[in-house]
């Protein structure tokens, strides 16, 4: 998972993690840096030549610019809502699992 900065995202909008988009996201360093990793030849190469699985897995904070990064269809997209219905299908909650004992 991919750091970010708080200078990176735009200032929460009320109560929670909802923020306001910055305009100048893709400009930033990291931005740059990320797409410019993911886009990368030797990267796709690795993949081709050796099986590879990669997957982009970008801090929630990141989300809202996600299409901003343009990932390419040999990288894997994981979003954290994506990770966590993962992890709820792999282990269900202790109340299910009562539930299902239970039959």
């Amino acid at each position: 998972m991919p750091t970010w900065r708080e200078y990176l995202v735009g200032k929460v909008l009320g109560k929670g993690n909802i923020r306001e988009k910055k305009s100048n996201f893709s400009d930033t360093l990291y931005a740059k840096s990320w797409k410019s990793l993911l886009h990368s030849e030797r990267l796709k190469n690795l993949i081709k030549e050796f099986g590879y699985r990669v997957i982009f897995f970008p801090h929630i904070n990141i989300s809202p610019y996600i299409d901003e990064f343009e990932i390419p269809e040999d990288i894997e997209l994981l979003t954290t809502q994506m990770a966590l219905f993962r992890i709820y299908l792999r282990e269900p909650p202790l109340w299910l699992r009562t539930i299902i004992c239970s039959f």
